[in-house]
């Protein structure tokens, strides 16, 4: 019981430092989860001056 807690433990630490934001953000846009309300709402982020717009 113990070394299955440990080995969960282990896996799901694993996954936490192998998590790669980017990666995931890119997969976002890959399989459509990201739709026009994302886009809107960096474009407000833009037009605030909170980024610059990528060129």
């Amino acid at each position: 019981m113990l070394r299955q807690a440990t080995a969960r433990a282990t896996t799901k630490l694993f996954e936490f430092m192998t998590h790669d934001p980017i990666k995931a953000q890119a997969d976002r846009y890959i399989n459509g989860a990201q739709d026009i309300y994302d886009l809107e709402f960096r474009q407000r982020q833009v037009d605030r001056g909170l980024f610059r717009a990528s060129r």
